[in-house]
């Protein structure tokens, strides 16, 4: 992988990272396609497993249910290459969750 491809990769991943959060905050499952793979794998113990489809379905139903509105940020993206094919990233997320009144105890 050429330097060029490297940072193409790299700018590619970061926009995913933050597709996810305009998902999450405008509920919008249609995203999920442009962010996980079919065969991607999620692992939010003790709450969720499952593929990347049916998270934004879980999330979007726990969304709805109990937050008024929501606010994710992330930040401090770093990216490493373990070989042309597979790269780890690292994220910093900032959420606020602003919950509706009687949803896990909220008040208005």
């Amino acid at each position: 992988m050429t330097g060029l491809e490297m940072l193409l990769a790299k700018d590619e991943i970061r926009e995913k990272i933050y597709l996810y959060s305009r998902c999450m905050d405008r509920c919008d499952n249609t995203l999920c396609d442009e962010i996980f793979t079919v065969d991607s794998v999620l692992n939010y113990p003790p709450d969720f497993q499952g593929t990347g489809r049916e998270f934004c379905a879980w999330a979007e139903g726990n969304h709805r249910r109990m937050y008024d509105y929501t606010s994710h940020q992330y930040t401090d993206v770093t990216i490493k290459f373990k070989s042309d094919t597979e790269a780890v990233s690292e994220t910093y997320g900032i959420l606020s969750l602003f919950g509706r009144e009687g949803a896990m105890g909220a008040k208005p």
